[in-house]
Order: structure tokens, then C-alpha cells, then sequence
């Protein structure tokens, strides 16, 4: 078994990753682990307006047009408008005037207008469909390999964006796991971090177990 996990990785990111890997590799199985703040982070303008994950760095996002191109999330419109002129100075002033504001607080971020308009809010609809490009070519480079899938969560509008993807590209969607993670914290069981996001131990075995599980009648192949 290989396994390959970071922080802050976006799905493009998760992508090339499988692409320097997959050959070398050559696994029987892929197994992609999703969450929903991927969504977020496979979009720039998305990011830049969350107070969850913010990363100030250049990060490769996916273009409409299948263009690879690097952006800061942290970059507003002085810094783009600043962007060809050499200058560290101009570029300093630039980005402390853009992030004059800081992260936005809790009460603004942006996963909470994503949750109550859904696809009606035409950001949120340009990261599905960029999400959904990147999974065409996680589809194309794994080939005849398959490609099994799991959410980490049920909230909603991004579940139901991710299991349409899944449905497009045929990839087997292990539901289970998100579904007996929230029932196992609904229970009063304690399978979350301190953070309240991120799984502890406890969480971590659920959800191999139920992995396990999935994968052992394709494994018996």
C-alpha cells in the first residue's frame, strides 16, 4: 500500500501527485480520499474570501479553458495590478493594502453564503465545474485502474456536487464512511479532534474499517 497525504493540498495539487507517482507505482486500486473544502480550494477567488484555510502562496488553479496557471490567494487588486512591476516595495504595499482587512472572521466567511445559495452562487458553480475537470483527468491518467472514492463528510451543497462527479466519471463513491463518522459523533462518541473538523484516532478506525470492507471484494479479484 502506498498512501500520500499533506495539508492544504488542492484536488490539482492531489493530481499531480497521482501523475508523478501512478506509473511508478502501478497500484490495483486508487483510492481518492474528498473533502468539502476541496471545492474551496480549487478556487481561488473562493479562498481568498474563507477564514478556514487560507495560504498565502502561489497555488496552481485550473482555468476554463484547461490552462494550469498560479495564483495567490492572497493577491487582491493592487497586487494584480502591480503584478509586472519588478518592484518590492510596490509589491509589499500592495499586499498589506489588499489584506489590509485580514482573514475574514467566522461569521463571514465564505462557506456560508456556498451553503445557502448552493449552485445559485456562481462562485461555488465555477469550483464544481473546475473540480469536475480536474476528476476528468484523474479519470484519464488512472486508465483501466480503478478509481474508488470517499467523501469525509454529508454537508451539504457539497456532497451532492461531489457524488454527481463521481456519477459522471464512473467512480465508486464509498458513502458509508462519512454517514457512520457523523452517526458515531451524533451518538456522543468522540471521533473528532479538538478542532471539530479533522478526525482523531477513533475516527481514523472507523473509517479504515469501513474502507477496508469496501475494498476487500475488489482486493480478492
Amino acid at each position: 500500500m502506498f498512501a500520500y497525504g499533506t495539508q492544504g493540498y488542492s484536488t490539482l495539487q492531489e493530481y499531480f501527485v497521482l501523475d508523478e507517482w501512478l506509473d511508478r507505482i502501478k497500484p490495483d486500486i486508487v483510492v481518492w480520499q474528498f473533502c468539502r473544502n476541496d471545492f474551496i480550494n480549487n478556487s481561488a477567488e473562493l479562498t481568498r474570501q474563507s477564514a478556514k484555510g487560507q495560504c498565502h502562496v502561489d497555488q496552481p488553479y485550473l482555468s476554463e479553458d484547461g490552462v494550469i496557471e498560479y495564483l495567490n490567494p492572497g493577491h487582491g487588486p493592487l497586487c494584480r495590478l502591480l503584478k509586472h512591476i519588478p518592484s518590492r516595495l510596490f509589491y509589499s504595499l500592495a499586499y498589506r493594502m489588499d489584506n489590509r482587512n485580514g482573514i475574514p472572521a467566522m461569521e463571514h466567511t465564505i462557506e456560508n453564503t456556498v451553503e445557502r445559495q448552493g449552485l445559485e452562487y456562481p462562485p461555488f458553480r465555477r469550483a464544481v465545474a473546475a473540480t469536475d475537470r480536474i476528476f476528468a483527468m484523474v479519470r484519464d491518467r488512472c486508465g483501466d485502474i480503478p478509481v474508488i472514492a470517499f467523501n469525509t463528510d454529508s454537508r451539504e451543497p457539497y456532497a451532492s456536487a461531489f457524488t454527481k462527479i463521481c456519477s459522471t466519471y464512473t467512480l465508486p463513491e464509498i458513502r458509508d464512511i462519512s454517514r457512520a463518522i457523523e452517526t458515531a459523533a451524533r451518538n456522543g462518541e468522540t471521533v473528532y479532534a479538538g478542532d471539530g473538523l479533522h478526525w482523531n484516532g477513533a475516527g481514523h478506525t472507523l473509517c479504515g474499517t469501513l474502507l477496508a470492507e469496501a475494498l476487500r471484494p475488489l482486493c480478492s479479484k
